[in-house]
């Protein structure tokens, strides 16, 4: 499995959003400017079949219209995937929409767009080689959030997806080779974790491999 942080920082940091891009062509949330880093950076956006998206803050999604319109553009015929919470394509169809008024429903046609509910996603097989198994997360009273334990080549990877300290998060970790972790605070609070946090899990396997992001 080849992973790439396209973005590690937060809202309020220089560098870019959380984000991961998987295999080169699956994409762990896709935050405000992230097209732009992945074609500064030289990666070929047509490869990109997937959409993983941990919850609906804006910054873990607001790029999709313009991935999207991007590769309708392009007029290729392979589906493109979008896992997230219940009722996300109305959340999609929305942002779609402001973005490029009346735009949405041909740009679903085109790329022949696939939603996946989040919800009681067990093993669920994306592609051949591809396993993914959703955790559910605390993080905001407002929205849903994710954790997702993906499985490629005998690798698991864990992403806590913006979190507090919770059982979804210590699942994910129990479960994960690799845990790519919510590391916003010095002191984790009730919407985020902090390295006190990072710390606590690591002191319980100190061989376990954790990502600090966002």
């Amino acid at each position: 499995m080849k992973l790439e942080m396209i973005g590690t920082g937060s809202i309020w940091s220089s560098s870019n959003s959380a984000c991961t891009l998987i295999n080169e062509s699956i994409l762990v949330d896709i935050p405000n400017g992230v097209c732009k880093a992945l074609i500064k950076s030289g990666h070929d956006l047509n490869k990109i079949n997937c959409c993983i998206i941990t919850h609906l803050h804006g910054d873990h999604y607001f790029d999709i219209p313009f991935l999207l319109k991007f590769l309708e553009n392009q007029g290729r015929e392979t589906p493109f995937k979008i896992i997230g919470v219940s009722g996300i394509e109305d959340t999609i169809k929305n942002i779609v929409e402001l973005a490029f008024k009346d735009n949405y429903e041909k740009i679903k046609e085109n790329l022949k767009l696939e939603y996946i509910n989040a919800e009681d996603l067990k093993l669920y097989k994306l592609y051949e080689d591809i396993v993914i198994t959703s955790y559910v997360v605390e993080h905001s009273d407002k929205y849903k959030s994710y954790g997702y334990l993906i499985e490629n080549d005998g690798l698991s990877v864990g992403f806590t997806g913006d979190a507090r300290m919770c059982d979804g998060v210590r699942e994910l970790f129990e479960k994960s080779d690799i845990l790519v972790a919510d590391t916003s605070l010095e002191k984790g609070s009730d919407s985020h974790m902090g390295i006190d946090n990072i710390v606590e899990l690591a002191e319980k396997k100190a061989n376990k491999t954790i990502v600090a992001t966002h």
